[in-house]
């Protein structure tokens, strides 16, 4: 006869090829706690034991780089809704 389960005393293995821990890669920072490619979710992500942060880098057409997913801003930031963005998204047209 034999017992097995989840109350077995020996210490659980990674389900991995080499079973050493697998590398955690925070893709967008800690997006499922805060909002995807801000500081505040990088550190949740380094907070939660993520070794490796992943952003998204797109090129504006000025050629600087922002950490967003989408390349329409408009997607995921209120950023039509600030007048003062107005000539910048002439200058983006």
């Amino acid at each position: 006869m034999m017992i097995a389960g989840c109350g077995s005393m020996a210490p659980p293995g990674w389900q991995t090829l080499d079973g050493q821990k697998p590398l955690v890669i925070a893709h967008r920072g800690a997006s499922g706690y805060l909002p995807e490619h801000t500081l505040e979710a990088y550190r949740k992500a380094i907070e939660l034991g993520a070794d490796v942060i992943e952003p998204d880098l797109i090129s504006t057409q000025d050629g600087v780089l922002i950490a967003s997913h989408y390349p329409n801003l408009a997607r995921n930031t209120d950023v039509a809704s600030h007048p003062e963005f107005a000539k910048a998204r002439e200058l983006a047209d």
